[in-house]
């Protein structure tokens, strides 16, 4: 189990969990503001994205690709805007993206 992420609140780069054998992400319930891009792709085994419960802002695109375990979006029940693209494709067990009710803004480049 990874800890200490809780701490987190801004990352002033990117943020990237990719070809991991995780499960559920580590709890990253401060983390509110990424001032790049967030990537998580490639994450078999991954069922949800919950411990990003407190994000609320990506400073560029957000790509959530090829994680056949994850749902739904509800972890990102926070994200109020992405200054970027925002992809989301291959989460083939994907059935609910309602979880993003918070989001107003996407600056598609």
């Amino acid at each position: 189990t990874l800890t200490g992420f809780n701490l987190i609140n801004f990352i002033g780069g990117i943020f990237s969990i990719s070809q991991s054998a995780l499960t559920n992400l580590p709890n990253f319930s401060s983390l509110t503001t990424l001032s790049n891009y967030l990537d998580i792709e490639n994450n078999p085994n991954l069922n949800n994205l919950n411990g990003l419960s407190a994000l609320k802002t990506v400073g560029s695109y957000a790509t959530i690709y090829n994680n056949i375990g994850v749902t739904n979006l509800d972890g990102l029940s926070a994200l109020q805007s992405i200054n970027g693209d925002f992809f989301i494709s291959n989460n083939t067990s994907l059935t609910s993206i309602s979880g993003l009710t918070a989001l107003k803004s996407i600056n598609y480049k």
